[in-house]
């Protein structure tokens, strides 16, 4: 397992390596003005016109976009692949070329897609072969890469990127024989190949022999000293043998090979830091910041360093001598210390750096700028009054400015203002396509409103403008896992550890995504690279013990939950993974041994008791298991978890009044208790007694305002109850919840909408929650009666068909009803085909 995993490291720093050189170039082409893209288009029309026929127009198409491709010209290639693809919307080598682009921006769904239909095209095509293997590779899809992999051996088994691809998979399927064997091949034919360099580099780290790893990599970079992916490669290595000086002598060859690459004095940086060599880092920063003198950028990452290693008062006495030196930076100096002593609390002495800084000769740009920065203050510290009051003046000044715009429009999607955030943040983006703020805030925006489908093409957007950053990538893949796209949530999360390979977040978040989509064999992989980062033993043996349950090992998976409990003795999730896991293994002697051994050592840990009363419950041992709830209660008075399973346990028994009378005295002990308030309502719900769940929702909602739940749950009785004459008292209970993820809280906010003559902003909701809840009766009756409101006939037939579907398993209170309605469309439909 260990050589799959470092092989998928390295990969990753072979990617990152890459994407340093790339950016540069990739960033000038966003920039490129409107102008000139205008001349371009214009230049190109007059061109294609000028060809005799459409096929010598595709070649010339073609031949420019390979040109500028090689150029790093990639809107312009891009322009003519796509030109190309109008003439001939199959036509292979465009559709290569295009591929090529999105790889550069990181649209990673794009190239996937493309790769597909060249393949689908052309079944014997190598490159593309070898390239979607690779992506399924790094994306931990095995069984996808193996078949290319056979795929592109099959088509020419000579072929150095088809046996080096093979080798990295053989590595991946701890077959280190055959990964030999295929990278040795390949150095036959190309004696200084560096995937094939890299795959014996792997195997010799994977064994523990770092240094003849070194001695491979070394052959490669005597061939190729300026090869940064055997570099870091071989300072991986270095450092796993501790070998700090030569890691050192490693990076300095690097900063002298690549002076204007920042990442590798950043790299030394952080290695002086980890050796506390606080003064030889601070030295790295300032020499680039002094050779620098016009370029602020380098002297506000000493003030971050200083901020960072030696305190806030540092840094702002550095940025209090910059001031001083009065440069042409001296306005962002300022601003930054405004922002310095606004992230230490101290919003009055912010306030003056910038009023000094209005006050000045500086210039109405900075001006300007300085003034967003109080008004992004101003609504950071919640006082949106005084932000509007800034902001207006602003857009009085310039009715177009981004940075005011973006602000008044993440103030107006707090408000839930998302007309007017939306007019707001297309404004900006008219002007600024790639304006990663922007993007995201009218994602939310879309997404407050009711249209996810737009929402999802603005974090889309914004995920590739961040070329696969974690602080775009996580948010995404929450959004479409919220929406149960939990298939594009991974893919999302493998281009971020891609991108930020030590980012344990990420993983962490990647790892819940497999197990949720049961992929096992991913979520492990995960898992083991979490090992590498050293994150905590209790989470990583979670991951690996629901992996492995999931693939039906249930002795290793208790060895790896034992191993979580371990580590995380006094946790809930690692002690509730060990018992179940215990239970699945037939062995529940060993689950009750385990939690009467917690119970000896913490007799008041309320989570023992409860699990334990529940595994009796399990084993038919109800006096046993009714004992030890009491006893969760008694030494836990204060305790809702005691008092809920108590009273579930009693309820499950047909004890109604036992049940109701442990939550009274719970709520006795917790007052407003969400919880317990909660379950006594939906005991009278069971008993078909709205008024008193209406009552008890009523006396939590109070206690309880800004509970979702609760709220939602309130809102609904109060629709059931009332109808029509509530639907306002909903939309203003659920008001704050109106952007919230939940598809039953969609389906009450979208039924108050009907009810309330709103029916457009119904369908919005009610579509969302239907998608979500796809067989939920009552939410599909919602829907059709929506539709049937708009005059949707067929869309409306086709919700109340369903409903009488899902009636036949699970009984629905209206089916009359909505028999009726069905029989009333059809006739209609009848009468308008008749006409």
């Amino acid at each position: 397992m260990g050589a799959r995993v470092i092989w998928y490291f390295y990969s990753l720093l072979t990617y990152g390596a890459v994407m340093i050189a790339c950016r540069k170039d990739l960033l000038l082409g966003l920039a490129t003005s409107l102008r000139t893209v205008f001349f371009v288009c214009v230049t190109t029309l007059l061109l294609a016109t000028a060809c005799d026929s459409p096929e010598e127009r595709l070649v010339d198409h073609v031949k420019n976009g390979q040109e500028l491709l090689e150029q790093r010209s990639f809107d312009k290639a891009s322009l003519e692949f796509r030109n190309a693809l109008q003439i001939n919307s199959d036509h292979i080598p465009a559709l290569y070329g295009l591929s090529q682009i999105e790889e550069r921006r990181a649209n990673w769904r794009a190239v996937r897609n493309l790769l597909e239909k060249i393949i689908d095209l052309d079944p014997n095509h190598l490159e593309a072969t070898v390239r979607l293997g690779r992506m399924m590779l790094l994306g931990g899809q095995i069984d996808r890469a193996l078949e290319l992999s056979n795929k592109a051996s099959e088509i020419d088994p000579e072929s150095i990127d088809a046996l080096t691809f093979k080798a990295a998979l053989l590595l991946n399927l701890d077959d280190p024989q055959g990964a030999l064997a295929a990278a040795n091949k390949a150095l036959q034919k190309d004696p200084g190949n560096v995937d094939a360099l890299s795959v014996l580099a792997a195997e010799r780290m994977a064994a523990g022999e770092m240094r003849e790893a070194i001695a491979l990599l070394d052959t490669g970079i005597k061939q190729d000293e300026r090869n940064v992916a055997l570099q870091l490669i071989k300072i991986r290595a270095l450092a796993s043998l501790d070998a700090i000086d030569e890691v050192e002598t490693v990076l300095k060859r690097l900063i002298d090979l690549y002076p204007d690459t920042d990442a590798f004095k950043t790299s030394l940086v952080n290695l002086y830091m980890r050796q506390e060599r606080l003064d030889d880092a601070e030295a790295i920063l300032r020499e680039k910041a002094d050779a620098n003198p016009g370029d602020i950028e380098p002297a506000l990452n000493v003030v971050r360093f200083l901020n960072t290693v030696r305190g806030p008062d540092s840094a702002i006495v550095e940025l209090r001598r910059l001031i001083d030196q009065g440069d042409a930076n001296v306005s962002q100096y300022r601003m930054a210390l405004a922002q310095l002593y606004f992230t230490q609390q101290d919003s009055d002495k912010a306030t003056q750096v910038l009023d000094e800084l209005l006050a000045s000769e500086a210039s109405a740009e900075d001006k300007l700028t300085a003034k967003n920065q109080m008004a992004e203050m101003a609504r950071l510290a919640g006082d949106f009054d005084r932000a509007k009051a800034i902001l207006a003046e602003i857009l009085g000044e310039d009715s177009k400015n981004a940075a005011a715009l973006m602000t008044r429009g993440a103030i107006r999607n707090v408000e839930q203002q998302y007309d007017d955030a939306i007019i707001d943040l297309r404004t900006v983006l008219r002007d600024e396509p790639d304006s990663l703020r922007a993007l995201v805030l009218l994602g939310t925006a879309y997404e407050g409103n009711g249209a996810p489908e737009l929402a999802d093409d603005q974090y889309t957007r914004a995920f590739q403008v961040a070329e696969g950053a974690a602080s775009i990538g996580l948010p995404f893949a929450n959004f479409l896992a919220r929406r149960g796209d939990l298939n594009r949530a991974d893919e999302v999360l493998s281009r971020v550890v891609q991108v930020e390979p030590n980012n344990v977040t990420a993983h962490r978040a990647l790892a819940q995504i497999r197990i949720n989509l049961r992929d096992w064999a991913g979520a492990e992989q995960v898992a083991e690279r979490l090992r590498e980062l050293q994150d905590e033993d209790s989470v990583i043996n979670r991951i690996k013990g629901i992996a492995l349950q999931g693939q039906q090992k249930f002795d290793q998976s208790v060895r790896a939950f034992e191993q979580s409990q371990q580590a995380a003795p006094d946790a809930f999730r690692p002690m509730a993974s060990l018992v179940d896991a215990y239970y699945r293994s037939g062995e529940p002697e060993k689950a009750e041994a385990f939690l009467k051994s917690v119970l000896e050592t913490s007799s008041d840990n309320v989570f023992a008791h409860v699990l334990l009363g529940q595994l009796y419950s399990e084993l038919d041992r109800k006096e046993d298991a009714e004992q030890v709830l009491l006893e969760a209660v008694e030494s836990n008075p204060k305790s809702a978890v005691a008092y809920t399973a108590l009273s579930r346990f009693k309820s499950l028994q047909g004890d109604r009044d036992g049940a109701l009378a442990v939550l009274d005295q719970g709520l006795a002990e917790i007052p407003g208790d969400a919880t317990l308030g909660l379950l006594k309502a939906g005991i009278f719900e069971r008993e078909n007694k709205p008024e008193l769940a209406m009552r008890q929702y009523k006396e939590m909602y109070e206690a309880n305002v800004d509970s979702p739940l609760v709220a939602n749950n309130y809102a609904s009785t109060l629709l059931s109850l009332q109808g029509r004459s509530a639907a306002k008292e909903v939309l203003e209970v659920m008001q704050p919840f109106m952007n919230a993820s939940v598809p039953q809280f969609k389906d009450t906010i979208g039924w108050a909408y009907f009810l309330d003559g709103q029916n457009e902003k119904a369908l919005a909701y009610l579509r969302d929650s239907a998608e979500q809840l796809p067989n939920l009766a009552e939410v599909r009756f919602h829907l059709g009666q929506a539709y049937r409101a708009a005059g949707n006939v067929s869309a409306a037939i086709a919700e109340f068909e369903k409903v009488v579907e899902i009636s036949e398993q699970t009984p629905f209170p209206q089916i009359d009803e909505v028999k009726l309605a069905l029989e009333e469309l059809k006739k209609k439909v009848g009468t308008f085909s008749g006409d």
